[in-house]
């Protein structure tokens, strides 16, 4: 229940939130270097990545999914703040991401000290996060893929504390100043209890399909740098294929890629049946 004087979330914030509940009812764990959570696991910036590609296909205003776009070309933590900074125009620190200063769908990168490893990074970042507002609350939470909990969240005033605790240095940019205004029309399905999201409504006759839409969208994080898909199941690939059939015939989905080096990792994959989630559609890169 919303305390009394409690803010009410944004439709970016109620999105950020049903996010992160999905993917911890799921369970996903952390892994370095993994940029899907489909497969079971996913690091910090793979999962700040896919929340905000998922949500901004939703959106109607091309604008803002160009600005998106650009931020998520970033594909590590410091990469996506100094992208988000170049777009926003605006970097916020330590006194400006106060838990009384601080605004809901801000991203904000940590620089933990020298490890080595994020050593000619911008700013020194070594990991980022999202934050957002409570729909039931009116909370400011964080959201955040850690090593040792995967997919998390945890109320922003502690989770804040904790890092002034550790010294560490922040730096934040605000996704509303890149959404400017832009309605989230879907995204995700909303956390238990929610509001219904329209979903999985076929589109109208001569109309452009969802499917078709979010490959014309060639969203960043859908294939990996050498252009293969993500999803390297060859069952899963067998699923897409049907179901983007289903929406429009005259599509052909790709042939499965060899799997990464390594192997997959991860449980076995949950494929949702609505062809009109938009999750299933960013996984099938289309």
């Amino acid at each position: 229940m919303q305390a009394a004087g409690a803010q009410a979330a944004s439709g970016l914030s109620a999105q950020y939130a049903a996010a992160t509940q999905d993917a911890m009812n799921r369970h996903v764990r952390y892994g370095f270097g993994h940029k899907n959570s489909y497969r079971g696991s996913i690091d910090c910036s793979g999962w700040v990545s896919e929340m905000n590609r998922t949500i901004f296909a939703s959106i109607s205003d091309e604008g803002a999914k160009q600005r998106m776009r650009k931020v998520l070309s970033g594909t590590s933590a410091a990469g996506i703040i100094q992208q988000a900074v170049q777009v926003t125009g605006q970097e916020l620190h330590n006194a400006d991401l106060a838990p009384d200063r601080i605004r809901e769908g801000t991203m904000i990168g940590i620089d933990h000290g020298d490890k080595g490893w994020d050593r000619g990074r911008y700013r020194g970042i070594d990991h980022i996060v999202q934050t957002y507002r409570d729909p039931r609350t009116g909370e400011m939470m964080v959201s955040e893929s850690t090593s040792g909990k995967g997919v998390t969240t945890s109320r922003y005033a502690d989770w804040y504390a904790r890092q002034q605790r550790q010294g560490a240095r922040m730096y934040g940019a605000d996704v509303n100043a890149i959404a400017q205004g832009a309605v989230v029309q879907g995204g995700y399905p909303p956390p238990s209890g929610g509001a219904a999201t329209p979903m999985g409504v076929p589109p109208a006759p001569g109309a452009v399909s969802p499917v078709r839409q979010l490959g014309a969208d060639s969203w960043q994080g859908s294939k990996d740098a050498a252009g293969n898909m993500l999803v390297h199941d060859a069952a899963v690939a067998e699923i897409l294929t049907k179901i983007l059939r289903a929406v429009d015939p005259s599509q052909k989905a790709a042939p499965p890629s060899p799997a990464p080096s390594g192997g997959a990792s991860g449980n076995p994959l949950n494929i949702p049946k609505d062809y009109g989630d938009p999750k299933l559609e960013a996984m099938a890169g289309r």
